[in-house]
């Protein structure tokens, strides 16, 4: 299972669970909110259509308006207003990290082979595409403060 929060603008707090169905083997992600004001929780289900997917990361971008799923088949589900709206190969193993933006507007995931593999949601942006490889399966990926990659083992 996944988790990935976010504070919406009305002071509600957002997130993400997503994770494996033991029946189907697939499970979109469900976004729950949560109204601290009036104690309210609800839930609702993710609009995957026809995909089923396997998904083993989630993270928002910055400005919480895009959804991007790591899913077990290696590629990176987008999610706005909780829909699906592309499916972007990216690793030919699972995707274990969805890092970024980095400076040029573009993400990186990584995969279960030891692949790092540049993408972006935005189709329009251009970025270099390429296949690069680390020693192992990171235990951690993310970004450090000055915008570079942290692999940890």
């Amino acid at each position: 299972m996944c988790f990935s929060p976010k504070l919406t603008d009305a002071g509600h707090y957002s997130f993400v669970t997503a994770g494996k169905n033991f029946e189907t083997q697939a499970r979109g992600p469900e976004f729950w909110n949560l109204d601290p004001y009036q104690g309210l929780f609800t839930h609702v289900k993710g609009e995957t259509r026809f995909v089923q997917r396997v998904i083993t990361c989630a993270r928002w971008t910055p400005d919480g308006s895009l959804l991007l799923c790591g899913t077990t088949s290696g590629d990176v589900l987008t999610f706005l207003n909780r829909r699906l709206q592309q499916l972007i190969p990216t690793t030919n193993a699972a995707v274990t990290h969805v890092v970024g933006p980095l400076p040029n507007g573009v993400y990186v995931a990584s995969g279960g082979d030891g692949s790092l593999v540049p993408f972006s949601p935005d189709v329009s942006l251009p970025y270099a595409r390429g296949d690069y490889r680390t020693p192992g399966v990171p235990d951690e990926l993310r970004l450090t403060p000055a915008a570079e990659l942290m692999y940890v083992a």
